[in-house]
């Protein structure tokens, strides 16, 4: 919910440039667990969403808080991007992947049918934005370090680094009763409207998703060691082989 301060219907969030909630976007990617703000247990006790059947839908939030002019879809995908690579439950509302509206009323339960209603001819204008939630939650599910419920589950983050409008962090992705494709993943979030120029600790990175594509998983792209998280967008690499040293916290360039 921090992603887009979800029940508060004229707050922006993350997303949508409201600053200093970097911290609290890293708290939420291990569930809350090992912070202070909330007394969780273990990622099964959290559930990821920012739009469920009461409040605004995302893309009703995001159209009313985001500045004239700006990418709503784009703003949509990394939200997703944002949720869909937290440890926890993931929930999301019906029609949020093609763009649901309920033309900006939150609380619609006593609205017609016509307001309430999945206008499914959407799911068709908004293919894009679909196959962008079918690939996030193909990728989701060959990742262990972020599917994992147990309580120690938040050792598997480490690295984290935060900046105004940017955050990163590195994920154990290894499972021992089954065989994992990816064994470190880095994860980064930028909420800016200017890239986040990234050196990448040494090793073979390759992209995984990006915040055009969510599918580069099926044939992945081979990063340098200097990359850019682009405006408004979310980066997923992957290194096949850990190094002998752990991934240091100081990410980002210039830091």
């Amino acid at each position: 919910m921090t992603a887009s301060a979800a029940l508060k219907p004229e707050e922006p969030g993350f997303i949508n440039g409201r600053s200093g909630l970097e911290e609290e976007i890293l708290d939420s990617v291990s569930a809350w667990c090992g912070g202070k703000a909330i007394p969780v247990k273990a990622p099964s006790q959290i559930l990821n969403y920012v739009s469920a059947h009461d409040n605004q839908t995302l893309y009703d939030k995001l159209a009313s808080t985001l500045e004239e002019g700006a990418d709503i879809r784009k703003a949509c995908r990394l939200t997703a991007g944002i949720y869909m690579t937290c440890q926890g439950s993931l929930f999301f509302l019906s029609g949020e992947e093609f763009a649901r509206t309920k033309n900006g009323l939150d609380n619609t339960y006593n609205a017609p049918v016509s307001l309430n209603r999945l206008d499914w001819t959407k799911s068709l204008q908004e293919q894009e934005l679909v196959e962008y939630y079918k690939g996030l939650i193909a990728l989701r599910k060959q990742l262990p370090g972020l599917c994992d419920k147990a309580p120690n589950a938040v050792q598997r983050i480490s690295g984290r680094w935060n900046k105004p409008g940017a955050v990163g962090f590195f994920v154990d992705n290894r499972a021992e009763e089954r065989s994992c494709r990816w064994k470190t993943l880095c994860i980064v979030y930028n909420s800016k409207s200017t890239p986040e120029r990234l050196t990448l600790p040494r090793g073979t990175w390759e992209l995984l998703a990006d915040g055009e594509s969510s599918f580069l998983w099926k044939s992945p792209v081979r990063a340098g060691a200097n990359i850019a998280a682009a405006p408004g967008s979310i980066l997923i690499l992957e290194k096949t082989a850990a190094d002998e040293k752990n991934c240091p916290a100081d990410l980002f360039s210039g830091r």
